[in-house]
């Protein structure tokens, strides 16, 4: 009986770090300065839209395999001139293993 607990109990673990890799899009969003806008359309997908000089600050700023971040300008005749600042405040090494999409000049 101990040893079925124990894979059960191995099982559940697996399957529950499994999940949290699966849908990691960043969250925690603060803004510091400046403007912007979180949209989740979907499970996979985070768009943001910021004006220039932007600084946001993450708590985990994970990309799963299937999922998608986009930053936009908020005005698009502006985007080449767009500068936005994004910083990761967890203690943990970020994961990007989906798609990252900048029309602005991200850092």
């Amino acid at each position: 009986m101990k040893k079925i607990w124990k894979i059960t109990s191995v099982l559940i673990s697996t399957i529950y770090l499994t999940a949290a890799v699966i849908y990691a899009l960043p969250s925690g969003e603060s803004i510091e300065s400046g403007s912007a806008s979180f949209n989740r359309p979907n499970d996979t997908t985070l768009n943001v839209t910021a004006s220039d000089g932007t600084v946001i600050n993450f708590n985990n700023f994970d990309i799963g395999q299937n999922e998608i971040v986009n930053f936009y300008s908020a005005d698009p005749a502006l985007a080449g001139s767009t500068n936005v600042l994004s910083r990761v405040m967890s203690p943990t090494a970020t994961g990007i293993a989906g798609m990252l999409n900048a029309h602005l000049t991200y850092f």
